[in-house]
């Protein structure tokens, strides 16, 4: 079953209704600038809820599909822009090398115009946010591991 997410309790509803197969959220089409779907598991939405739960890519793409319609509704005026965590982490790095950069490319490209682009990283156990603001031509990236070197596949795979 494929679906638009409209909140967190239509989320839970929904697994309510579902016999341990995965719901297929449809994210907007800016959001990621890819028509794949969500696949969210009953224990990824478990982990939503509960603080110190270890995050995984789907967890990460819903706290992403929530903050996106936040900020449309909240702030129409600030253009924020998101880069897909299934996409842009170490696995899909070392076996799709060309497909993960092929991807940033374009969502790049789509968001040339937007103030913020979140740029979620996952590498060896750890998640980094990295922050682009193409128009101050600035990155931040915001790492809780302060001797951390786990951007180095990530910056290394984009220098090429």
């Amino acid at each position: 079953m494929s679906m638009i997410l409209t909140g967190p309790d239509e989320l839970r509803d929904r697994f309510s209704e579902l016999d341990g197969s995965p719901l297929q959220i449809d994210p907007p089409l800016d959001l990621f600038y890819s028509a794949d779907p969500i696949s969210v598991f009953a224990d990824d939405y478990a982990a939503l809820l509960t603080p110190k739960e270890w995050l995984i890519a789907p967890t990460v793409q819903i706290w992403m599909l929530h903050w996106h319609k936040f900020v449309k509704e909240e702030f129409p005026d600030v253009q924020v822009g998101f880069m897909d965590p299934g996409r842009t982490n170490a696995i899909m790095l070392n076996d799709n090398r060309g497909g993960v950069l092929q991807y940033m490319g374009k969502a790049l490209r789509e968001n040339r115009d937007k103030r913020l682009i979140f740029i979620p990283y996952h590498q060896v156990d750890h998640w980094i946010l990295t922050v682009l603001m193409p128009r101050e031509r600035a990155l931040y990236v915001y790492d809780s591991d302060k001797k951390s070197n786990k951007m180095l596949m990530i910056t290394a795979a984009v220098e090429e």
